[in-house]
């Protein structure tokens, strides 16, 4: 993503710094979460897979996924949603 990209998993804004597509399965819904034993997070797109290499939390410094995931654990299963226009909400 470039600049970055922002998401929303349970009203919490992240930004995504860092991330690679991959192919994967497509049955998932998009943006539902994998996260694997070895640390890395994955989230289902439409097209495929993208690994999340770094994360941030609001308020936070951007990690790379394996520490965010060691302070903040996000849940397999778990679904990113759009983040929120808070300015469209006035």
């Amino acid at each position: 993503p470039w600049p970055l990209a922002r998401t929303t998993l349970d009203g919490i804004d992240y930004r995504i710094h860092q991330a690679r597509s991959q192919p994967g399965d497509t049955t998932a819904t998009p943006g539902t979460i994998t996260v694997t034993d070895g640390g890395a997070l994955h989230v289902q797109t439409g097209e495929g897979t993208l690994e999340v290499l770094t994360l941030q939390r609001p308020g936070g410094k951007a990690l790379e996924t394996s520490a965010f995931l060691n302070g903040h654990p996000i849940r397999s299963g778990s679904v990113f949603t759009l983040p929120i226009n808070r300015h469209a909400q006035r």
